[in-house]
């Protein structure tokens, strides 16, 4: 339950919580990103629909990799496309924290 908790807050936004719960946490909360409006607004709602396309396509790219690793035998050629498949991997995850820090600093304090 404790794992949850974060991600059922940021999902419902924090904030102003009432009764409502889901796993014992409160759901019910005002959230930020969808009551925004004007350009940090549609900035927000681009941001969090790409960091979930950039998310999946990460999981992806990883278990894809994980195939290749399973599947080369020893290959050199695969066992090095999937390195540079983890590595790009990597990139996407980088790039997931810099544009949730980008969110947390820029549109939810405006």
């Amino acid at each position: 339950m404790m794992l949850a908790e974060p991600a059922v807050r940021i999902a419902y936004g924090g904030g102003n919580c009432g009764s409502e719960k889901v796993f014992g946490i409160a759901t019910n909360c005002t959230n930020r990103v969808f009551d925004a409006t004007g350009v940090f607004g549609i900035f927000a709602k681009i941001l969090v629909f790409l960091n979930g396309f950039i998310a999946l396509v990460t999981v992806i790219m990883i278990m894809y990799a994980g195939f290749l690793i399973l599947t080369g035998s020893g290959d050199e050629e695969k066992t090095d496309k999937a390195k540079k498949t983890i590595t790009y991997a990597i990139i996407g995850i980088l790039i997931l924290i810099f544009s949730y820090v980008l969110y947390r600093f820029m549109i939810l304090q405006s």
